[in-house]
């Protein structure tokens, strides 16, 4: 006999967090709370925003592009759901530098982290 297939999908959430003692934001890719907390190191951050996951989730890639010519890069910690909300950050968070010794700018692109 064959079995019946479950074709009940859970939706994924961004789920944020806030840190009070650290004054730091948690991001989590979670289907619920409770395994969004299970993947914080401090459970008791206090909840603040639970962002349904459509198609794709999004982070900021930003490059830093000193006058050395040692570049460097790092993703800014938010994630987003939506492909705009991480292109006006990207568009936000680029700019030139400089001070006494040092010169260059820092440039950002979106990418995609996670496909549902």
């Amino acid at each position: 006999m064959a079995k019946p297939q479950c074709n009940q999908t859970h939706p994924k959430f961004i789920w944020r967090f806030y840190s009070p003692c650290t004054n730091k934001r948690n991001t989590v890719i979670a289907s619920t709370e409770a395994e969004a907390r299970s993947h914080l190191r401090n459970p008791s951050c206090l909840f603040s925003a639970r962002i349904r996951i459509t198609a794709s989730v999004y982070q900021v890639l930003a490059h830093l592009h000193p006058s050395t010519g040692e570049e460097r890069s790092f993703l800014l910690p938010d994630l987003f759901a939506d492909y705009q909300q991480a292109e006006r950050l990207a568009n936000a968070a680029a700019f030139n530098f400089t001070f006494p010794g040092h010169a260059g700018k820092v440039t950002c692109e979106v990418i995609e982290v996670s496909h549902v």
